[in-house]
């Protein structure tokens, strides 16, 4: 239950800041694609990582969380990437299909790595 748990909240976590993030950059900051694309990538990156951390966090078994995590992240992303595809262009939905499974791998990594810190005297 805790890891479905966890997946449910790195979804959500890294979803949510993801569009808000490109809200607000559309809306206040992006006068150019180069701009948004900039922002958008390296937002995914630290909010992806953050989205891996907090479900290996909740679930007890991090790492089954973990693969189910990657594999709705990238089903979700897939979903974006097909209705945005004509819009963006094809080498950043191609990097962010990267990015994405990536970052919320690592963020489980770094979850391990604080706990075996953490653990050591």
């Amino acid at each position: 239950m805790r890891s479905l748990a966890g997946v449910i909240v790195g979804v959500v976590l890294s979803a949510a800041l993801m569009i808000g993030t490109n809200v607000l950059v559309v809306q206040r900051v992006a006068p150019t694609l180069a701009v948004f694309v900039i922002v958008s990538l390296v937002g995914a990156v630290v909010y992806h990582l953050a989205g891996g951390f907090l479900c290996a966090t909740i679930a007890r078994d991090a790492s089954a969380a973990t693969a189910g995590l990657v594999i709705a992240g990238t089903l979700l992303l897939l979903s974006s990437v097909v209705n945005t595809w004509s819009q963006m262009p094809a080498w950043y939905s191609l990097a962010m299909m990267v990015i994405v499974p990536l970052s919320l791998w690592q963020g489980t990594r770094l979850h391990a790595g604080t706990r075996r810190r953490l653990a050591t005297p």
